[in-house]
C-alpha cells in the first residue's frame, strides 16, 4: 500500500497542475501539439520517457483490485500505450489524432477529468 499511497499523491498532484493547465490554457496547448510534431526526435524522445515511465508504474504497481489503486495501474498501461504509439505509429496519424482530441471543447472535457481525476488520488494518496 505504500507505493500506491505514493503513487497516488505523486500522480493526484500531477493531474491536478494538468488539469488546472489545460483549462487555462487551452489554445495554446493546441499550438504546442502543432509544433511538438514538427520535431521528430522531440517526439522519439517522448516515447522513449513514456515507455520507461509505463513499464516502472505496471511493474511496481500491477494492482488489479475495485478501487481507487486501479486507476494508478491503468494510467501506467495508458503511458505505456501512449509511449508505443509515439515510437510505432506514423507521425502524420498521429498528429491528426491529436489536433482531433483537442478541438473544440475538448480541452476543457479533459481538464475536468484530469481534475476530478487528480482531486480522487491526492485525497486517497494523502489519506
Amino acid at each position: 500500500m505504500e507505493v500506491s499511497s505514493f503513487l497516488a499523491k505523486f500522480f493526484g498532484l500531477y493531474l491536478l497542475i494538468v488539469g488546472v493547465f489545460y483549462l487555462a490554457r487551452r489554445t495554446y496547448i493546441q499550438e504546442v501539439v502543432e509544433e511538438f510534431f514538427s520535431q521528430k526526435a522531440l517526439v522519439i524522445v517522448s516515447g522513449t520517457l513514456n515507455v520507461m515511465i509505463g513499464l516502472l508504474i505496471i511493474l511496481a504497481h500491477n494492482v488489479w483490485v475495485f478501487s481507487w489503486p486501479l486507476i494508478i495501474t491503468l494510467l501506467g498501461y495508458l503511458t505505456l500505450f501512449k509511449g508505443l504509439t509515439r515510437l510505432f505509429v506514423p507521425l502524420e496519424r498521429e498528429k491528426a489524432l491529436a489536433e482531433k482530441i483537442l478541438k473544440g471543447k475538448n480541452p476543457l472535457y479533459i481538464g475536468v477529468v484530469a481534475l476530478l481525476l487528480g482531486l480522487l488520488l491526492t485525497c486517497n494518496g494523502f489519506r
